[in-house]
């Protein structure tokens, strides 16, 4: 579409877990000390966190992997676990700010909702419903203001 936007790509990491020692939280668990959060699925638990920028997409860092189980070892009181840690390495798009970009551009009917990076769900009723007003022309809930993508 020819818009520059403002967006690098932060890359996060996460193992799937099933302890065999320890049980499973019941509700999702985040540590902001250290930027981790736990998740239950099923019988395992998800893992993840870290943020890289400028990092190779599609490597795993076996330190990574090895920090993140400490984690859940440390956090969880998970000592034995199953040899199936289900690596996974994702793309966040995130603005400089930390702020999205959320709303109509120059050209017709091109609405964004981008760079939200590690808080799209979070954020996605909010962001939702700044983007559904924006498509039904009628005014926003809270000012969009802060969102709109500066074209200069």
């Amino acid at each position: 579409a020819g818009i520059k936007l403002p967006i690098c790509a932060v890359k996060g990491y996460s193992i799937t877990v099933k302890p065999h020692d320890a049980p499973l939280p019941r509700i999702p668990i985040t540590d902001t000390r250290r930027q981790l959060a736990f998740v239950p699925l099923g019988d395992r638990v998800r893992v993840s966190g870290f943020a890289e920028i400028g990092a190779d997409p599609d490597s795993i860092p076996p330190a990574r992997v090895a920090a993140l189980l400490s984690a859940a070892r440390e956090t969880l009181g998970y000592h034995t676990v199953d040899g199936d840690l289900r690596q996974r390495t994702g793309l966040r798009p995130a603005t400089p700010s930390g702020r999205p970009i959320i709303g109509r551009t120059t050209l017709a009917n091109l609405v964004l909702n981008t760079g939200h990076g590690a808080l799209g769900w979070t954020l996605a009723a909010g962001s939702a419903r700044l983007v559904c007003d924006a498509i039904a022309r009628r005014g926003p809930t809270i000012d969009a203001t802060p969102y709109a993508l500066d074209e200069q």
